[in-house]
């Protein structure tokens, strides 16, 4: 929570707090498209349910497809929390996806 500078402090709601949330992005596979939610699957093979607009369950992206959501965090599973639809990504496949997080996961680990 971010306090406005010099307001007093106040029990309650008030307009002098502001939340902030971050958000991270993720290039997910598109799996399935079920009950209003399309269904994906991360480049580590877990699959998970993502929120969207109306628009988007009207006329979905093709299945297969690369697309990006937006998240708050993984779960210790590595499922995406509050994950929802941001865009579609046809400039890039699957195979790209799965070999950027490979070596996104050699450059975090360091031997000892």
């Amino acid at each position: 929570m971010l306090r406005r500078p010099g307001s007093p402090y106040y029990i309650g709601r008030t307009n002098a707090l502001c939340k902030v949330k971050q958000y991270g992005e993720a290039d997910v596979r598109l799996v399935a498209v079920r009950k209003g939610t399309l269904v994906c699957e991360t480049a580590d093979g877990i699959e998970f349910s993502v929120r969207c607009s109306p628009k988007v369950i009207v006329s979905p992206p093709p299945v297969g497809s690369v697309i990006t959501v937006k998240y708050q965090e993984r779960y210790s599973t590595g499922t995406l929390r509050a994950a929802h639809f941001y865009r579609e990504r046809p400039d890039i496949t699957w195979e790209q996806v799965q070999r950027q997080e490979k070596e996104r996961e050699k450059a975090s680990i360091k031997p000892l």
